[in-house]
């Protein structure tokens, strides 16, 4: 299959890594690299809040607070 789109394919990483220099994505496994592009397909927002490091703010911070209530409030297409 890939003979088949090979021409599609180099000129889409040429293009690519004219934005992104390849050294710099090297550094990512090909999933990790999938989710900086496209995104999770769902969030899960009680695993974003277990798992949440925060830097000069707290779980109770107002500001960490209110962008919770209002992702919580967002449907997924939000």
């Amino acid at each position: 299959m890939y003979g088949i789109v090979k021409r599609q394919i180099d000129f889409f990483l040429q293009g690519f890594y004219e934005i992104i220099n390849k050294e710099l994505i090297s550094i990512f496994t090909y999933r990790e690299l999938e989710i900086l592009i496209a995104g999770l397909p769902d969030m899960n927002l009680a695993d974003l809040k277990a798992n949440t490091e925060y830097n000069g703010y707290t779980a109770s911070s107002p500001q960490v607070v209110w962008l919770f209530e209002i992702l919580e409030a967002m449907d997924e297409h939000e």
